[in-house]
């Protein structure tokens, strides 16, 4: 597939040709999935819309749907998360007082139970008042739009220094394994990500439906070494915000944020534990802190993005790969972002190398500004939801 172009837009919210024909067609209707938010303006770039569905958020920082639900959720930093139902936006879980809101703290991540249809079970990830990261259980009526008096079960706790700011992740996602996938960034102090007898700065896979307050799944890389914490499946990661896991291809997709130099994606079959993704010790693929450095045991980049490039990135968005037919541009595409360059997508072979990039889309939109995205999340209908922090909008990605 040949990279997407970018195309000034200069004809409105929606791209029809810029030519100076009269008899250009108007932009067929896409009909919106049963349920779902109807656009409030469109904003296109070449093969690719970005649909406005939903704002006056504060500060968003994920969106997600349960299983083959149509509803949409939008988790906000301060300690909300948001249900969209058509038009209606309603307060579905405030645990606010819980939060600590402060700079890369706060309500993290949201993820449903694979079952959560008739268990209803919700898992968030937030920091607390000490800034530890807690991964904790929820179980409400599935069918509400309001959680109302949840069953709360704290099941993790990762201990930060209380000063700690920044490098928290909070990713939640359930793998095609039925585990519960969470991200932990190194929380500002680096060397805790080259170590597994720390949760720091890894990927940690748990069995919520067994054990108390949970279960390691048995091939987790570390059991039963004796010194290792069994729960880490990956590690050497800086802050890696946003992961998917693609039961097509049985690849896990895992963006890194950077320091100094590299953005990073890591791509590697996620039923095979125990990479080590370099940090501190390499960043993409050079050297972190030093000139030289061993690089044995370490699993490199899939891709990397410089800080030197053009358009300039800054923190690379972690996304999904899109499997639907709605949107054409998109098929068997990863779709990521940068907070700072926009929207790309990607084509990765079965080994999990990228075999085709798009050009970056969507960093500015004229008359609207900076997009500033900071997540890449599916709906349960497979729609690709992006959500916009500063701006506090959320929108869909459609065909023009």
């Amino acid at each position: 597939m040949r990279p997407l172009l970018r195309v000034s837009i200069v004809c409105g919210f929606v791209l029809i040709g810029c030519s100076d024909d009269p008899v250009d067609p108007d932009p067929p209707e896409v009909p919106e999935p049963p349920g779902a938010p109807p656009a409030l303006m469109r904003h296109c770039d070449g093969e690719l819309c970005l649909a406005l569905i939903a704002e006056n958020f504060t500060m968003p920082l994920q969106v997600v749907s349960p299983p083959g639900d149509h509803r949409v959720f939008v988790v906000e930093q301060r300690g909300r998360a948001i249900v969209l139902d058509e038009t209606e936006q309603r307060t579905y879980i405030d645990i606010s007082a819980d939060v600590l809101m402060r700079y890369e703290n706060g309500l993290l991540g949201m993820a449903f139970h694979p079952a959560f249809a008739s268990n209803g079970r919700v898992y968030l990830h937030y920091t607390d008042a000490g800034a530890d990261n807690i991964v904790e259980e929820f179980i409400v009526d599935p069918a509400a739009d309001v959680a109302q008096s949840p069953v709360r079960r704290v099941l993790l706790r990762v201990v930060h220094e209380d000063t700690t700011n920044n490098h928290k992740a909070g990713h939640l996602a359930f793998g095609p394994d039925g585990y519960l996938w969470i991200s932990v960034g190194d929380g500002m102090v680096p060397s805790m990500a080259r170590r597994t007898t720390d949760l720091r700065g890894s990927i940690l896979r748990i069995d919520v439906d067994a054990g108390q307050p949970y279960g390691v799944p048995a091939d987790n890389p570390f059991v039963g070494d004796g010194t290792s914490m069994p729960e880490i499946y990956y590690y050497g990661l800086r802050n890696p915000w946003r992961f998917s896991i693609d039961a097509q291809s049985g690849l896990a997709f895992i963006a890194d944020v950077g320091t100094n130099q590299y953005e990073e994606i890591n791509v590697v079959p996620y039923d095979e534990g125990g990479h080590h993704f370099g940090w501190p010790i390499r960043e993409g693929p050079d050297c972190a802190f030093s000139e030289t450095c061993e690089s044995d045991g370490l699993t490199p980049p899939s891709a990397y993005f410089s800080h030197s490039d053009v358009p300039r990135v800054c923190a690379l968005i972690g996304g999904a790969v899109y499997r639907g037919d709605a949107v054409p541009a998109l098929r068997d595409r990863y779709v990521f972002a940068d907070a700072c360059a926009g929207l790309r997508t990607a084509a990765f072979d079965a080994a999990g190398e990228i075999s085709d990039l798009s050009e970056w889309m969507f960093a500015e939109v004229p008359g609207v500004g900076a997009m500033d995205i900071v997540s890449v999340g599916q709906g349960g209908d497979g729609a690709v939801y992006l959500a916009m922090h500063a701006r506090g909008e959320v929108y869909r990605i459609e065909a023009p």
